[in-house]
C-alpha cells in the first residue's frame, strides 16, 4: 500500500523522509506515529515494502514481541526458522521465515528478540533504509 493509504489504515500520520533516497525519491523511510510504539516503514516506488518493529507493541500472528525469549520463537516457529548471523553483529543470530518473494526477520542478542522486520525481497534485506 502507498503511505497515505497507509496512514488511512492505522489512522495516524507517517512522518515520512523522502531524503533516505534522494529529493523527490520513489524510495522513502517513515515513522508510524505514535512513535511510542517504535514501527518504522520503508517504502520503494512509492509503496511500503518493509516494517520494522523495535519494541513489543506489535506482535506477529503466533504471538512472537521483541523481548520474547529465542526458546519461545524457536518453539512457536520451529523448523520455519533459518538462522543467520547479524549484518553488524555477526555472532549474534537473526532467524528468518521465507515466504515465496516475502519473509520476516528476527534479530536478537542470542537470548532475546531485539527487533522484528517483515516486508517483500529484495527491500526486507536492506540494513541501511533505501540502499
Amino acid at each position: 500500500m502507498t503511505a497515505s493509504q497507509a496512514e488511512r489504515a492505522i489512522g495516524y500520520p507517517l512522518d515520512l523522509n523522502r531524503n533516505a533516497g534522494g529529493p523527490d525519491s520513489p524510495c522513502f523511510t517513515a515513522t508510524v506515529s505514535p512513535n511510542r510504539y517504535r514501527v518504522f516503514v520503508l517504502g520503494t516506488g512509492f509503496r511500503i515494502a518493509s516494517i520494522y518493529v523495535q519494541k513489543r507493541s506489535v506482535a506477529t500472528r503466533s504471538g512472537i514481541r521483541v523481548g520474547d525469549s529465542v526458546a519461545k520463537l524457536r518453539k512457536t516457529y520451529g523448523a520455519q526458522l533459518i538462522a543467520k548471523p547479524q549484518f553488524y553483529a555477526p555472532t549474534q543470530l537473526q532467524y528468518e521465515i521465507h515466504d515465496g518473494n516475502r519473509k520476516v526477520i528476527f534479530s536478537t542478542d542470542n537470548s532475546k528478540v531485539t527487533s522484528m522486520t517483515a516486508g517483500r525481497m529484495p527491500e526486507v534485506d536492506y540494513v541501511e533504509g533505501c540502499a
